[in-house]
């Protein structure tokens, strides 16, 4: 009997919901309080350390950063020892094969086993990110204004090529390619004959569709082409044999037609009708 009750004594106590939820509550007390304890090699430094910018990152950070430095290391606020164990990191290690760009500042960060060397190096790198945003928004905005002032010169430059019939002297030379065959190509090319007339260019008109002199002299007629500017060579009436497509690379039978070019620095251009 005395040892059914030593064995019942050594058997562990059933707890009941609540009193397994204290327990397992004051065993996660004690193991954060166990944590807070044991500190950590590298955040020793982060508590010990200041992590404030210094007046000379400061300056180099703001003032200095447009000034293209002699020493590649302090452009990157680094050192020369810094920027040597970067390319020895770049070169000898798994980096060198690794896809990817990483900075200078990055792969240092990688490597430093000093909570404050990283944050340095954060540090620097957002600095740099900054700079290089600012300095790209600033350009933007420069490009933006510039391109909208080409804009608006391309086109008054443009429109001033854009010749019509109003712009037109006596001095120009004109090429009005017509259809003689048909009906509304003849309304629209006596409109334009019409106007042309008034500015007297030298015109030579060639007739698309047609080889037929008749056919011509009665379009010419019809479009109220005077005999005397004919006669004097002021205009001339051909056969269209090529030319259209020489100015536009377009086969005649394909071409829509009035269609007139005026010479200009040596160049035909599209004669707006």
């Amino acid at each position: 009997m005395a040892m059914n009750r030593i064995k019942q004594s050594l058997k562990p106590a059933r707890l009941g919901p609540l009193a397994l939820w204290l327990s397992l509550c004051g065993i996660a007390a004690a193991s954060a309080t166990q944590a807070q304890n044991t500190t950590h090699p590298g955040m020793a430094f982060s508590q010990t350390k200041t992590t404030e910018l210094t007046k000379s990152e400061l300056n180099y950070l703001f003032d200095d950063m447009d000034e293209i430095k002699p020493n590649v290391w302090d452009n990157w606020g680094l050192t020369k020892t810094e920027w040597e164990k970067y390319e020895t990191i770049k070169t000898q290690t798994a980096w060198a094969t690794w896809e990817g760009n990483p900075s200078p500042l990055q792969l240092l960060a990688i490597y430093s086993s000093d909570i404050e060397v990283k944050k340095r190096y954060a540090r620097l790198e957002a600095q740099l990110e900054q700079w290089r945003l600012t300095k790209a928004l600033e350009y933007q905005t420069i490009y933006t204004a510039e391109a909208r002032v080409l804009a608006a010169r391309y086109q008054e430059f443009m429109a001033s090529r854009r010749r019509n019939a109003e712009s037109l002297t006596q001095a120009d030379r004109v090429a009005l390619f017509i259809d003689a065959t048909s009906d509304d190509c003849n309304a629209r090319c006596t409109s334009m004959v019409a106007r042309l007339l008034r500015k007297k260019p030298q015109l030579t008109i060639f007739a698309v569709g047609t080889q037929s002199q008749t056919q011509v002299f009665s379009w010419a007629k019809n479009a109220g082409i005077p005999e005397g500017a004919v006669q004097s060579g002021l205009i001339t009436l051909n056969f269209e044999k090529g030319e259209y497509e020489q100015l536009t690379r377009v086969p005649a039978t394909f071409g829509a037609f009035p269609a007139a070019f005026v010479m200009r620095d040596g160049q035909w251009q599209t004669l707006s009708l």
